[in-house]
């Protein structure tokens, strides 16, 4: 089993199933794939199998996850990517271990990634993603309050 495979149940039980939020930006949602990224897709009727493939080739590949040796900071920068956008994640990843944030986790971002402790990273990752939250809501509160619990829970949700 590889990482990918590895992780992906825990993203796809964060995401959940079916959901036509008229309040979401994304529209209908499935497994966290949005109707408004995915306009040709029939959301509603997305299969698991269908989601998985989305998420290895437009999250887990196009972010470069497998340059990662750890599957638990590879799920943490997939959900971070999944939930706040692949820049974000990659972003705040850089500033976890003191790199320029361009938000592409190219090989010195990998490298420097790779030499660090796992646990510590992912404590710093926590830490970055909740500032990020806290500063969405500052910045919109009667739009974003609403989102902060799920935020919240899902941040502290680690292999």
């Amino acid at each position: 089993m590889d990482a990918f495979d590895q992780i992906i149940g825990l993203v796809l039980q964060n995401e959940g199933g079916y959901r036509d939020d008229p309040n979401d930006a994304g529209k209908a949602t499935n497994y966290g794939i949005s109707q408004a990224q995915y306009p040709s897709l029939d959301i509603k009727n997305l299969t698991v199998d269908q989601a998985k493939g989305i998420y290895k080739t437009d999250y887990y590949n196009v972010m470069g996850l497998s340059r990662l040796d750890s599957p638990a900071v590879q799920y943490y920068l997939l959900d971070t990517g999944v939930n706040a956008g692949q820049g974000t994640a990659v972003k705040l990843l850089q500033s976890a271990v003191h790199l320029t944030q361009d938000g592409v986790l190219g090989p010195a971002t990998a490298q420097e990634v790779n030499t660090c402790d796992e646990h510590g990273l992912i404590d710093r990752l926590i830490e970055l993603r909740m500032k990020h939250y806290v500063s969405l809501v500052i910045a919109d509160p009667q739009h974003k309050l609403g989102d902060l619990l799920g935020w919240t829970n899902r941040t502290f949700i680690t292999l």
